[in-house]
């Protein structure tokens, strides 16, 4: 099956993993076509589903009063056969070409498609680099969520908490090792994962499939713009010192130039520095810290510090850039990604024909033997 959409991966903002449920009595099914196998996850919790081209339908029955089908697959692959190209329609007639003909194959059929709510909804846009992913990967490392924990797993950012998680990852070096794909742009992903209903429903006001589509670059775009907002601090740099200055002490000093106490802040940036290479170079994780509610104001006396050394040292690392040749890496994600805005794709009018997976995977092999 050929799914009709362009396979452009940076014009759009994405769409990967939905996980979709509803009511039993919205669903009618053909038991001829129905024929969910019985298996145990890694729960030990009985599993009853089945699967068609990547669309995978559960049949779960908590009670004799609540029983729900429940729907999850990758958009991005159903139009495209592997998860890179951001052209992913969320509109009707997207729906009808990508998810719904699976499901009647399956004997699965939606009364209502308004009673259908959204569990969970990954939102992606792709970045097209200039440089090797791993130039930036400094700079990524330093983003953070308030309250949210942040880890780092080889190349890739985390920044989670039970309900969402925010990933900036490698696609390119992704793409070569879990699909064997070759692409030739260095391409950096920036994943918005909505991981329950109820966080859905507390950032769109409702989490109805129809009711949640129009507000997705805006909640997407929010949460970029704060979680990344920290790399305009290269501007600001760039404002007060000169390209020709080479030295970090004359640097920081025009920088901060008019605060107190600015050998104290001239040093700590330093220091700051000279600690940051076990951030970039090792794995790990670094969970917010939870206080005592007993006092308030101790508790808010060290949030109020640790943002400070956060701050700290993200002046230090920026100012070692800029310094040091490389203050354009924080410039382009700053206007790839914070002044460049991009929206969900709407279903093309005419058809547009697209490769499968299997087509992409013959073209690579070839190249290889040629």
């Amino acid at each position: 099956m050929y799914f009709k959409t362009t396979q452009d991966p940076y014009s759009y903002l994405g769409i990967d993993t939905v996980v979709l449920f509803t009511k039993s009595h919205n669903v009618s099914k053909n038991s001829d076509l129905f024929k969910p196998k019985k298996y145990k996850n890694k729960k030990g919790k009985e599993v009853i589903a089945q699967i068609n081209n990547g669309v995978r339908v559960e049949y779960r029955a908590h009670s004799d009063w609540k029983k729900e089908y429940w729907i999850d697959f990758s958009l991005s692959e159903l139009y495209n056969g592997y998860n890179f190209s951001s052209d992913t329609p969320l509109d009707n007639r997207g729906l009808y070409f990508s998810l719904i003909t699976r499901l009647n194959e399956m004997g699965i059929f939606i009364r209502d498609w308004n009673k259908v709510q959204v569990s969970r909804i990954d939102i992606f846009r792709n970045i097209k680099l200039l440089n090797p992913y791993s130039q930036y990967l400094h700079l990524l490392r330093m983003a953070e969520i308030p309250r949210n924990k942040t880890k780092f797993f080889k190349s890739s950012v985390y920044i989670e908490t039970n309900s969402q998680t925010l990933i900036f990852y490698d696609k390119k070096e992704q793409l070569a090792n879990n699909k064997r794909i070759d692409i030739d742009d260095d391409v950096l992903r920036i994943e918005l994962r909505l991981m329950n209903a109820g966080k859905v429903k507390d950032i769109f006001d409702s989490n109805f499939l129809y009711a949640i589509r129009e507000s997705l670059e805006d909640a997407y775009n929010s949460y970029i713009r704060d979680t990344l907002n920290y790399l305009k601090e290269i501007e600001s740099i760039a404002d007060r010192v000169p390209l020709d200055c080479s030295d970090m002490k004359t640097a920081l000093r025009l920088y901060y130039a008019g605060k107190r106490n600015i050998d104290r802040l001239v040093d700590e940036t330093i220091d700051a520095l000279r600690s940051s290479h076990n951030l970039f170079l090792n794995d790990g994780s670094r969970k917010p810290k939870g206080h005592s509610n007993f006092n308030e104001a101790i508790r808010k006396q060290k949030e109020r510090i640790s943002k400070k050394k956060k701050k700290i040292l993200r002046t230090a690392v920026l100012m070692n850039d800029y310094l040091t040749g490389e203050g354009g890496l924080a410039q382009e994600l700053i206007e790839s990604i914070l002044e460049t805005q991009v929206k969900v794709a709407k279903f093309p009018i005419g058809p547009i024909y697209r490769k499968s997976l299997a087509e992409h995977l013959r073209e690579n092999a070839l190249r290889e033997v040629s």
